[in-house]
């Protein structure tokens, strides 16, 4: 599966969430209108694509995702860091992982659409490098030909590129009902991470 219209979402909370700058401080109004000239070219500069395809790791059924905002976004932040513009290229990137973070909903969508086509549920999320080593990241590339597809690629050091990007391996199961497709918050050990509380607090709305 290939599908290049997914639907992303920058939402200033996250993104200010993200760069640490709430409402009572001091640069937040400077912050705000700079985030509300730059959001146009924001959503222009996002190129989200999504790649899932079937198959089997280390002897189990499996179901290959990977699914990117492409590089041309992180591109615009490194480019308006080397020209010293610091908040611009900060706020970019932070708004880049807001796009990413948007797309989780539409392909938890996509991927329960074709595993219920297939008749099989999902019993555990694999992620590099908690669950997997990193090396897998490059089969994951591999079996979904999001290089051929898509022109991604794998670092050295097994990093994905482009770097706005997520790949995982989903466990499959027998029992249509189980869907374990969310990134597990509560057993990371990226407690640092601030996307964490955001996760957090997006299931306790629902």
């Amino acid at each position: 599966m290939f599908q290049k219209n997914i639907k992303v979402k920058i939402e200033k909370s996250i993104v200010f969430h993200l760069i640490d700058c709430y409402e009572n401080s001091a640069i937040y109004s400077e912050v705000s209108e700079e985030y509300q000239e730059m959001t146009e070219l924001m959503y222009a500069l996002c190129e989200p694509a999504l790649f899932a395809e079937f198959g089997s790791y280390r002897g189990i059924p499996a179901l290959m995702v990977l699914y990117s905002i492409g590089g041309r976004i992180s591109s615009y932040a490194t480019e308006c860091f080397c020209q010293g513009d610091y908040l611009k290229g900060m706020l970019a990137n932070a708004m880049a992982d807001a796009a990413l973070f948007s797309m989780e909903n539409e392909v938890a969508s996509c991927i329960k659409a074709m595993c219920r086509e297939r008749g099989v549920g999902i019993c555990r999320r694999l992620e590099a490098p908690r669950d997997i080593p990193m090396e897998d990241q490059e089969l994951i590339l591999e079996r979904t030909k999001a290089g051929e597809r898509y022109g991604m690629r794998i670092s050295s050091g097994y990093m994905i590129d482009p770097v706005k990007s997520n790949a995982i391996i989903y466990l499959l199961t027998p029992d249509q009902e189980l869907f374990a497709y969310e990134h597990d918050c509560q057993n990371c050990s990226r407690l640092d991470c601030k996307t964490r509380n955001v996760l957090e607090n997006e299931r306790n709305r629902e």
